[in-house]
């Protein structure tokens, strides 16, 4: 018997199967008051670099951990990558390194020495990510600590050569291209093709940031602006591309100067946010661990795409951003950091000129997430208002689609800024949106929605830059230890509920 052929809007969601970002003796108080600190240039070297590690006879080190005295006043700098750091070359310990051991000069400053180069008074020291079990020989690990949005700071991490992923990518789309049908004049399409209102105004494609007074840093990777973005009870991203470059002329509104152009917001609601860790360390292996992130309320997520030329616009881009949510602490003597990151992947479907597509959602978290041992504990997610496949909207003579992953990861880490170990969990949200040609008589929208919480106790690395650092530093970079993770939502939805559209 034979079988019918799927639609295009089915095949273009079978082919957009939704993608995963892949993913984060105790003391009591582990804040750093201003005069801990030390002086006010001391605090600004301890925001940048973290905290010295201070004697603690609860935590035993391996014995080729070498501990420099100075904490961050005797760093002279970092190179771009965060690979590099200079040392005061009269600090004490640094006589001891060589290639193999392990520096530990702030929670920052900490990794396996590959390479020394010596300067006058400073000693330039490379050093590659290392494990927790590689530092701590014995102790105990154990935080309690309200997470104020307010006391984050945001951090710029530096930044690897080739430590992401942004590439063409229109495999996607060609089955669907292959199975595409006329059913409208011929007349009817070019008008829509032409059609200088085909892909939303520029000043349309805005951010769906809470209002208010927002604190935000911004950067670029590759040909994408970043921005992370703070306020009372909200962290979030804004991840744009073609922005920058277009622009309209005439009353036609044309856009020129980008060929595509997507504007991704996503933003956590908090409210008390606190993270509490328990890590022990025996022999060098971690053990038993609890880490658990209490206070997240709420998600919000929308995305706005156009392309201009359709086919040969489409791309794949996975990026972690280098701007980080951060606060150091130190755990008796141990210093860390409480990090937040951001990561995000998209992926473009577009099958016909200028084509554009939107959609926006909003969903209630309650619960913690994390792990306990080999256990995730999740929360409970549910759609908040309008259902995300009643926000699709779009015009275009083909089927067009998008994957967009955001991965909130909060974590308790030491070592290389691109590079940290510790316990992390992370909360991932990706969607695949599909909308159909608007030159069917019944007009297809499918979507479908999957979210993730991860945890673990691990170096926490980025796979592009895990394979940039790789090829710069010329060694082998440890393995992560395998996270554990489970879905706590998964939907599928099709509009409208006909035969056509499956």
């Amino acid at each position: 018997m034979k079988m019918p052929r799927p639609s295009a809007n089915r095949r273009i969601t079978m082919l957009l199967s939704v993608v995963m970002l892949a993913g984060c003796g105790g003391s009591q108080d582990v804040s750093m008051t201003q005069t801990e600190r030390g002086g006010s240039d001391d605090a600004v070297l301890a925001d940048r670099y973290g905290f010295g590690p201070r004697p603690d006879p609860s935590i035993t080190y391996q014995p080729d951990v070498i501990l420099i005295e100075g904490g961050p006043k005797v760093i002279r700098g970092v190179s771009a990558d965060g690979l590099t750091w200079s040392i005061d070359a009269k600090a004490t310990g640094v006589d001891r390194l060589k290639p193999g051991t392990i520096m530990f000069a702030t929670s920052q400053a900490v990794g396996r020495v590959v390479r020394l180069a010596a300067k006058p008074d400073v000693l330039d020291v490379t050093l590659s990510p290392v494990e927790l079990g590689d530092v701590i020989r014995d102790g105990r690990l154990v935080v309690d600590q309200v997470v104020p949005v307010e006391s984050l700071s945001f951090f710029e991490a530096p930044q690897i050569v080739d430590g992401y992923e942004d590439i063409p990518s229109n495999q996607l789309v060609q089955a669907a291209l292959a199975i595409d049908r006329p059913i409208v004049g011929y007349s009817r399409a070019i008008a829509l093709l032409n059609a200088p209102s085909n892909i939303r105004d520029v000043d349309d494609m805005s951010s769906s940031a809470a209002p208010g007074d927002v604190d935000e840093k911004s950067t670029k990777v590759g040909d994408w602006s970043l921005t992370a973005y703070k306020k009372t009870g909200v962290m979030g991203l804004r991840a744009d591309r073609g922005l920058a470059g277009a622009k309209t002329v005439g009353a036609g509104k044309t856009i020129t100067g980008a060929d595509l152009m997507v504007a991704l917001d996503a933003h956590l609601e908090v409210s008390g946010l606190r993270v509490v860790a328990d890590i022990p360390v025996t022999r060098g292996e971690v053990g038993t661990s609890h880490f658990r992130v209490y206070g997240i309320d709420g998600l919000v997520m929308s995305v706005q795409a156009g392309s201009v030329n359709g086919l040969s616009d489409n791309r794949k881009a996975r990026i972690e951003f280098p701007i980080q949510l951060r606060q150091n602490v130190i755990i008796g003597g141990f210093p860390a950091t409480l990090t937040q990151k951001f990561k995000f992947l998209v992926q473009t479907a577009f099958t016909a000129k200028n084509g554009n597509l939107s959609a926006s959602g909003e969903w209630d978290v309650a619960g913690s997430i994390g792990i306990d041992g080999q256990t995730v504990t999740l929360p409970t997610v549910t759609t908040r208002g309008t259902k995300l496949i009643d926000s699709i909207m779009g015009v275009s003579v083909g089927v067009n689609g998008i994957v967009v992953g955001v991965s909130f990861e909060f974590s308790l880490v030491f070592g290389l800024p691109v590079a940290g170990a510790g316990p992390a969990a992370s909360f991932i949200t990706s969607l695949g949106l599909t909308n159909g040609s608007s030159l069917g008589i019944v007009q297809c929208k499918q979507v479908s929605i999957t979210s993730v919480v991860t945890g673990g106790v691990s170096i926490q690395m980025f796979d592009p830059i895990k394979q940039a650092m790789k090829k710069v530093l010329g060694v082998d970079i440890p393995a992560e230890r395998p996270l554990v993770s489970k879905n706590v939502l998964q939907e599928n939805w099709v509009k409208p509920n006909v035969l056509a559209c499956k």
